[in-house]
């Protein structure tokens, strides 16, 4: 989430429409997270109903040289990984990757 922030994403709404496709209770428990550990910060833009811009703090920013090793690493080592600008390092198409994933998480269940 910490480098869709970096590419622009600042809303709910944006973020729930990343590629990373992150279902909402688990995105929402990130954010209050995130901003409780200091890595975001929340700031209101609409009042009725209260909805939040989330941008890196200082410390979130920080992170993002790490972040991008890890993406590195990735692309480097595991086949289908794509980034947000980005096709797979494989040649492969990223849909696989993404099913490959929400099929791992429903067994995991």
């Amino acid at each position: 989430m910490s480098l869709s922030l970096q590419h622009g994403k600042r809303t709910y709404g944006e973020l729930v429409d990343s590629p990373e496709r992150i279902p909402t209770n688990i995105l929402a428990d990130r954010l209050k997270r995130l901003t409780g550990a200091g890595i975001i910060v929340s700031t209101p833009y609409q009042q009725r109903p209260v909805r939040y811009a989330y941008t890196l703090s200082p410390k979130g920013s920080a992170l993002g040289e790490v972040l991008l090793a890890f993406v590195r690493w990735g692309k480097q080592h595991i086949p289908g990984t794509v980034t947000l600008n980005q096709g797979p390092a494989s040649g492969a198409s990223a849909a696989p990757a993404a099913n490959a994933r929400r099929t791992r998480a429903k067994r995991a269940r």
